[in-house]
């Protein structure tokens, strides 16, 4: 994500838009409204208002709790997604929280992943991280590589991933199979997977 968002600083035009934006903070306050695509970088990065295009950006602590009409694409240390991305959401950062919606997919690369059981995505998870715990709802497929996986939502479809540790709880929902590769055998519940499990 922070390769993306500095390859956009080789156009001139946007270049000046990424400056004008860069500061030890940088705020989209929740009565602004972008009309386009946002190209932010700061130290703190908060998005609190609606962007009528994508948002691209790249900081230490990122949080975006407002409307985002299409993508985002961000590199941080610590992301917080607390608002409403109804395009994908490509991010990485050390540490990654989903808590509101993505009505799209949602490709997350980082070392503590979390999604907040009243979270939402709506399309594909593929998720690569030291330790993902996934306590909201993934409308499709989830595709999970980790050290520490630890499932509490509900997986429309299927879940296929290679792990350390798996841990299934009893509020797990997956509407099609489980499948992982992993040296330690996981405990699955009856009744948390409609389709096969295969280890």
């Amino acid at each position: 994500a922070l390769a993306v968002v500095v390859g956009f600083t080789a156009t001139p035009v946007l270049a000046d838009s990424l400056k004008t934006a860069s500061d030890k903070m940088t705020t989209v306050a929740k009565d602004q409204v972008v009309e386009g695509t946002a190209y932010l970088g700061g130290d703190t990065i908060v998005v609190a208002g609606s962007v009528k295009g994508d948002v691209f950006c790249a900081g230490r602590d990122i949080t975006i709790s407002g409307v985002i009409e299409g993508d985002v694409l961000c590199g941080a240390q610590n992301i917080t997604i607390d608002g409403i991305v109804k395009g994908d959401v490509r991010v990485a950062g050390a540490k990654i929280f989903i808590k509101g919606t993505v009505e799209g997919s949602a490709t997350l690369t980082g070392m503590d992943i979390t999604t907040d059981s009243a979270s939402m995505i709506g399309g594909d998870a593929t998720i690569v991280g030291t330790q993902i715990g996934l306590y909201g709802a993934v409308g499709r497929d989830a595709m999970l590589g980790a050290d520490r996986v630890a499932l509490h939502g509900q997986i429309g479809r299927n879940v296929d991933g290679g792990m350390t540790r798996l841990s299934v709880s009893d509020e797990v929902k997956i509407g099609g199979n489980l499948t992982y590769a992993s040296d330690n055998e996981a405990v699955v519940p009856d009744g948390a997977v409609v389709g096969k499990v295969q280890r």
